[in-house]
C-alpha cells in the first residue's frame, strides 16, 4: 500500500527534508566564496558575497563591489554593466574574467536550487499549519 504523501506526518518529514537541503546549499555557497577568495587574491574590483534580501527570500549569491567605493552598495549581478565596467578598469585579464564567469555559473546553480528549495519549504509550512487547524476543527466537532 502506497503512503499518501500529503498526510501531516509526510509533510513534516518533507519539510525536515528541505530544510536539511536549504542548509546543504548554503554551505555550498561558502564553500564557493572560499574557493574564490582561496583562488585570487585582493584587491578585487567584485567578489561573491551571500545576499540576505529578508526573510521571504532565500540567501542567494551575488556580486559585490570592492574597495571604499564599495562600501554601502548592494549587490550585483556579474553580467551587469556596473561589473563589467569594474572589470576593465581594473584591467582584469579575460582568463580570470572567463574563470569568474565559470563561479558565476556555479553561483546562478546554487540561487536557483536555494529558491526552488525555499519556495517548497514555505508551501509545506502553509500546507502543515492548514491541516493542524483541520485537525484541531475536525476534533472539536467530535466532542459534539
Amino acid at each position: 500500500m502506497a503512503v499518501n504523501p500529503w498526510t501531516l506526518r509526510s509533510a513534516k518529514d518533507r519539510l525536515r527534508s528541505v530544510q536539511h537541503d536549504l542548509d546543504q546549499v548554503r554551505r555550498e555557497m561558502d564553500d564557493l566564496i572560499r574557493e574564490f577568495k582561496a583562488t585570487w587574491r585582493r584587491p578585487w574590483p567584485v567578489h561573491p558575497a551571500v545576499h540576505r534580501p529578508g526573510p521571504s527570500s532565500p540567501a542567494i549569491l551575488r556580486w559585490r563591489p570592492s574597495g571604499v567605493d564599495g562600501i554601502g552598495q548592494g549587490p550585483v549581478v556579474f553580467t551587469s554593466d556596473q561589473v563589467q565596467r569594474r572589470l576593465e578598469s581594473a584591467n582584469v585579464p579575460a582568463e580570470t574574467r572567463r574563470a569568474w564567469a565559470a563561479i558565476d555559473r556555479r553561483a546562478q546553480v546554487l540561487n536557483v536550487r536555494a529558491r526552488l528549495l525555499f519556495y517548497e519549504y514555505r508551501r509545506l509550512t502553509d500546507y502543515v499549519e492548514h491541516i493542524r487547524c483541520l485537525n484541531a476543527l475536525e476534533e472539536t466537532w467530535q466532542a459534539t
